[in-house]
């Protein structure tokens, strides 16, 4: 994601109506969060790409992830 940043943690973070999310702890304190769909693990690129400051708590990535679904 970044070219100066190096990744530190990659971890499952929560999974709801069927999307995976993984959250990427990068050494410059910033969180990115990744969206799967899918046995296969399809990603899903409208809701990546967004870093944070702060890590996101489950109730905001819920609702991202309902919004997605139902949009």
């Amino acid at each position: 994601m970044y070219d100066d940043v190096e990744e530190m943690e990659r971890v499952f973070f929560t999974e709801h109506l069927g999307v995976r999310v993984f959250e990427t702890v990068w050494d410059d304190g910033e969180y990115s969060y990744e969206y799967y769909t899918g046995v296969m693990g399809i990603p899903i690129p409208s809701l990546d790409g967004t870093c944070y400051h702060e890590r996101q708590d489950e109730e905001h990535v819920h609702e991202m992830i309902e919004e997605w679904v139902n949009g």
